[in-house]
Protein backbone atom coordinates (compact mmCIF):
# COMPACT_ATOMS: atom_id res chain seq x y z
CA UNK A 1 0.00 0.00 0.00
CA UNK A 2 1.47 3.39 -0.92
CA UNK A 3 2.57 5.70 1.89
CA UNK A 4 -0.11 8.19 0.87
CA UNK A 5 -2.78 5.86 2.24
CA UNK A 6 -1.04 4.97 5.53
CA UNK A 7 -1.94 8.18 7.29
CA UNK A 8 -4.13 7.92 10.39
CA UNK A 9 -6.46 10.55 8.98
CA UNK A 10 -6.92 8.58 5.76
CA UNK A 11 -7.65 5.44 7.79
CA UNK A 12 -10.16 7.35 9.86
CA UNK A 13 -11.87 8.66 6.74
CA UNK A 14 -11.99 5.19 5.21
CA UNK A 15 -13.52 3.81 8.38
CA UNK A 16 -16.01 6.66 8.36
CA UNK A 17 -16.97 5.96 4.76
CA UNK A 18 -17.61 2.32 5.60
CA UNK A 19 -19.32 3.17 8.89
CA UNK A 20 -21.98 5.46 7.43
CA UNK A 21 -23.87 2.69 5.71
CA UNK A 22 -27.27 4.35 6.21
CA UNK A 23 -26.11 7.75 4.96
CA UNK A 24 -25.07 7.23 1.36
CA UNK A 25 -24.47 10.95 0.76
CA UNK A 26 -21.93 11.11 3.59
CA UNK A 27 -20.13 8.02 2.29
CA UNK A 28 -19.99 9.50 -1.20
CA UNK A 29 -18.61 12.82 0.07
CA UNK A 30 -15.92 11.06 2.13
CA UNK A 31 -14.99 8.87 -0.85
CA UNK A 32 -14.74 11.91 -3.14
CA UNK A 33 -12.50 13.66 -0.61
CA UNK A 34 -10.23 10.62 -0.49
CA UNK A 35 -10.12 10.37 -4.29
CA UNK A 36 -9.21 14.05 -4.63
CA UNK A 37 -6.70 13.91 -1.79
CA UNK A 38 -4.53 11.12 -3.21
CA UNK A 39 -3.51 12.75 -6.52
CA UNK A 40 -3.21 16.18 -4.92
CA UNK A 41 -0.93 14.86 -2.19
CA UNK A 42 1.10 12.94 -4.76
CA UNK A 43 1.59 16.08 -6.86
CA UNK A 44 2.70 18.08 -3.81
CA UNK A 45 5.17 15.39 -2.76
CA UNK A 46 6.58 15.28 -6.30
CA UNK A 47 7.06 19.05 -6.33
CA UNK A 48 8.77 18.91 -2.94
CA UNK A 49 11.16 16.19 -4.13
CA UNK A 50 12.02 18.21 -7.24
CA UNK A 51 12.66 21.30 -5.12
CA UNK A 52 14.99 19.34 -2.84
CA UNK A 53 16.86 17.98 -5.85
CA UNK A 54 17.28 21.53 -7.18
CA UNK A 55 18.59 22.72 -3.82
CA UNK A 56 21.06 19.83 -3.68
CA UNK A 57 22.39 20.76 -7.12
CA UNK A 58 22.87 24.35 -5.99
CA UNK A 59 24.96 23.60 -2.91
CA UNK A 60 28.70 24.12 -2.91
CA UNK A 61 30.71 21.01 -2.16
CA UNK A 62 34.03 22.60 -1.14
CA UNK A 63 34.86 25.98 0.27
CA UNK A 64 38.35 27.39 0.80
CA UNK A 65 39.00 29.92 3.49
CA UNK A 66 41.98 32.25 3.58
CA UNK A 67 42.77 33.83 6.88
CA UNK A 68 45.32 36.41 7.84
CA UNK A 69 47.86 34.74 10.14
CA UNK A 70 48.62 38.04 11.90
CA UNK A 71 45.22 38.51 13.56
Amino acid sequence: MPDRFRSRLIGLLLAGAVGVIGEIKDAVVITVVLCVNAPTRHALELRAERSLDALRRMRVGVARVRRDAGC
